[in-house]
This record gives structure tokens, sequence and C-alpha cells, in this order.
């Protein structure tokens, strides 16, 4: 799976989308302008990010098939949630690209989000330190210089603490509907500007998963970021929402010390 930005694309036409709540009119033509778009369909214009994700495989091999489902039921969870602390995802096409004697080859899917206009927290997070402001927008330089304290070398922890309670909103609405994350590190954690001040919202629901009524794990279920897994998920391969909770427990740790947890074990 290769993601990559949407410069270039030109206009595009949605349809087809998880359901009528999230449906774009046929008519409209969202433009794609810097990696986002300005959608329009009854004068009510705002810009929104649009993630694109390639794939390759014939349509009758069997491992395509699957991967195919998988990616539209991942489209789908990702239309059915709606949450403050969440990205919200406003419609998907999933489309071929190129055709080899008639079967597609290359496959394209197209996820209308919400635009987060402050970036992630891996910002405020660098190799070593929060300090690293420079060269960063205006906005997305005040929020981070919220979170961390240059002078004092310590963090803000009235704001740290906020945006955690942000992140611990969205975990807990996904947890309510037994969705497991299964990646949430500072890469997947947007920060969006409003009056309030900057609010946390969790993204990318690429590797999450539904338990069942009364299921407690996935077996055989090694996904994430070795950094951010807890223990069982890489020595057993069982994920379950407590897996949410240590990767969790390690984006905090980040946050309150100003560096990755790679870069203290390199100190150490």
């Amino acid at each position: 799976m290769q993601a990559e930005a949407t410069h270039g694309v030109g206009p595009v036409v949605l349809s087809g989308c998880a359901d009528s709540s999230h449906d774009l009119q046929s008519s409209s033509v969202l433009v794609v302008m810097n990696s986002s778009m300005t959608m329009g369909p009854s004068g009510a214009d705002h810009k929104v990010a649009v993630k694109r994700l390639l794939f390759s495989g014939l349509t009758h091999q069997p491992d395509f098939r699957a991967q195919r489902q998988q990616v539209l039921m991942e489209a789908e969870l990702n239309a059915g949630l709606a949450h403050p602390n969440l990205v919200a995802t406003y419609a998907y096409r999933f489309a071929p690209l190129t055709h080899s004697n008639e079967v597609a080859t290359d496959w394209v899917l197209l996820l209308v989000c919400e635009l987060c206009s402050c970036g992630s927290l891996s910002n405020a997070i660098p190799l070593g330190s929060l300090q690293r402001l420079k060269g960063l927008s205006q906005g997305l330089s005040q929020g981070l210089s919220q979170l961390w304290d240059s002078q004092l070398q310590q963090p803000r922890v009235p704001q740290v603490l906020t945006v955690l309670g942000d992140v611990a909103h969205g975990m807990a609405y996904l947890h309510s509907r037994n969705i497991m994350h299964r990646d949430l590190k500072p890469d997947n954690v947007l920060l969006q500007d409003s009056p309030e001040g900057v609010v946390a919202k969790v993204a990318d629901l690429g590797l999450g998963a539904v338990l069942r009524w009364q299921q407690t794990h996935l077996s055989n279920a090694y996904a994430g970021t070795p950094l951010y897994m807890a223990p069982e998920v890489q020595q057993q391969e069982r994920s379950s929402l407590a897996g949410d909770v240590y990767s969790f427990g390690v984006l905090a740790w980040e946050l309150l010390h100003g560096c990755t947890v790679w870069a203290r074990l390199q100190q150490m």
C-alpha cells in the first residue's frame, strides 16, 4: 500500500459513498488544491483533505479480492464514525486506474476527510526535544509552542493534559464501539485550530479492527508501529483494546518528556 499527495490529480467527482448521510451529490466536483479540496454542492464551500492510496493487483486474484473487501470495510468504518476528537471522513471512492487486457491492475482509494491545518503531534516531538518550531507555519508554531516551554525546557502541563484529554475522548468513543485503532502514535493525532485553542483529533484507522460482541482480543494479529505496540502484540500477536491504552501511555510519555522514546533509548 502506498500513500501519495493529491497534487496534480485534477478535478474529481466522488459518488457511491458509505451511506446517504455522507454522500456528496453527484454534481459535486471536488477540485484538488495543494492536498486539499474545496467542495460546494450547495454553496457551503469548505476545504477538506484528500488521502490517496494506491493498490496493485488483478481483479480475479483471491488475494486482491480480499484486500479490496478489507479496504472498503475500512473506508465504511471511517465514514460511519462521528466525534469531535476524530478526523471526520466525508466520502470515499475506490476505482480502477489502469487496465491490462480489460482487467484492472492498479486501483486508487480516495478518502475525503476533515482538513486539520495544524499538522500532527509528531511535529511537536522531534528527535531530540519539542523546541524545533522554526520553519513551521505561524499557526502550527503557536499551537505547538503552547505544549512546551522552550525557556524552562519543560512541558506546559495543563496544555499537554488538554491534548491528551482530546485523544482519550476520541479513543474512548472508538472503544465504546469495540473498535481497536492498533496504530495510535503522534503521527496519527492531528491538530486543528479553533477559537478555544488547538484541538487534537485521532486519525488513520487503516489498521483498525472491530471486536465482535464479548470478543476480548484478536489472535495472530501483529499490527502497529513497534515502539508504540504493547508487549503482548509484539510477542504474542494478540491485539486488544488494552493495546491502544499502552500506545496512549507511550504518546503521553513523549509529550511530557519532550522527546521520542526512540531518542531516549539511543541515549541509554
